[in-house]
């Protein structure tokens, strides 16, 4: 049939598209889609499977455009595959990618407006994706969900009142790093360092719990031990600022003045790269938590003065 060519010619569009940068592939691929749906595939199962992968088509170009109808439309259509998948229950291939496709659209609209109700629903997306892709199954796969999944937790429980939910989101990317590991695959184990670094950072913050700050900084280090300045300037750039916020937040809790020192050097350190890489608005970022940091020196020089 017409519809199953053209579903195989939008797969190829699909995967150039995330590869490329650009929408040019992406949009083919959608056009591609929905020709190949008004064309008519061989089963409803198929149908379905066309439905998932044009709705993860819409999903990526919403991200990279930063269309949020486009988003909506991406979640609809794979709310809509997934009623079939679901009750199919014969392809768990395709169930976990329109599950994992739909989890990421509601935690980038959910992160995007500050939602706690498309946050909490990414979460328990992510949750069906790791029924599918289990430990067992597919490592791998597991280990990138679970990472999914702490990031949702983490910006859901900045949100909610408490420790429990951020403590999740700790304990979810924890448990990628089993399968993360640098040896396997360097990037993903520090992007997964620096998730974790920053929910510790958030559990301290909330908690006032130094040993869950230190932990923070550890993980951002770790981080950084990829993400280096030489090979990734901005990205290192942004993981040692927050790993300067987390020894300032770490001060705040202990007092400890030399603590708030280094992460005053560092913040300057951090300002003069954006300053110089023409990032105005993350150089302004940088010069307030210098005058943070600044004011939170002087007050805890004061205090040990006045005790010393």
């Amino acid at each position: 049939m017409d519809g199953d060519r053209l579903h195989e010619e939008g797969v190829a569009l699909l995967a150039e598209g995330r590869r490329r940068i650009g929408t040019r592939s992406l949009e083919q691929a959608i056009e591609t889609f929905e020709r190949a749906l008004a064309a008519g595939r061989s089963s409803p199962l198929d149908t379905a499977r066309t439905r998932s992968e044009l709705g993860q088509a819409l999903g990526v170009l919403g991200q990279r455009k930063g269309d949020e109808d486009l988003l909506e439309r991406a979640a609809d259509t794979l709310r809509s595959a997934l009623e079939a998948l679901d009750g199919e229950g014969q392809d768990d291939a395709a169930r976990a990618r329109a599950w994992n496709a739909l989890a990421t659209v509601q935690l980038t609209l959910g992160r995007r407006r500050q939602d706690k109700t498309l946050l909490k629903q990414a979460s328990e997306s992510y949750k069906q994706v790791l029924g599918i892709w289990t430990r067992e199954r597919d490592p791998q796969a597991w280990a990138a969900a679970m990472d999914s999944l702490g990031i949702a937790l983490r910006l859901l429980g900045e949100q909610r009142k408490g420790p429990r939910t951020l403590e999740q989101s700790v304990a979810a990317l924890r448990s990628a790093l089993a399968e993360r590991t640098r040896e396997r695959d360097a990037q993903a184990w520090a992007e997964t360092q620096n998730n974790l670094g920053a929910a510790l950072h958030r559990l301290g913050e909330r908690t006032r719990d130094a040993d869950a700050l230190l932990a923070a900084i550890e993980a951002y280090r770790k981080a950084l031990q990829e993400w280096t300045r030489a090979r990734a300037p901005m990205t290192w750039a942004m993981t040692f600022a927050n790993l300067c916020a987390a020894r300032k937040a770490l001060a705040e809790v202990t007092g400890d003045v030399q603590q708030v020192r280094i992460a005053l050097s560092g913040f300057r350190e951090v300002a003069a790269v954006f300053r110089d890489a023409s990032h105005p608005q993350y150089y302004e970022l940088l010069t307030e938590q210098i005058a943070l940091a600044r004011k939170l020196e002087a007050a805890l020089s004061s205090e040990v003065a006045r005790t010393g």
